[in-house]
């Protein structure tokens, strides 16, 4: 039995580990957006809310605090 889908947004830098956390969330049907950094992530907050953040915290320019 499935639960909730949740709207995640997932920020990574490394494209294999962002697409893979993404498929993985994606194959339980929660609705996924990614960032591949933080500005992106932040661009991403500005326009829409989401339930879960699952972020790298070694990005560069920002961290992902």
């Amino acid at each position: 039995m499935r639960g909730t889908v949740r709207r995640i947004l997932v920020v990574e830098d490394d494209e294999m580990v962002r697409d893979a956390v993404a498929m993985m969330l994606r194959a339980d049907d929660h609705e996924v957006v990614t960032a591949s950094n933080a500005a992106e992530a932040l661009g991403f907050l500005e326009r829409g809310s989401y339930d879960v953040i699952v972020s790298d915290l070694r990005l560069p320019n920002m961290d992902g605090r």
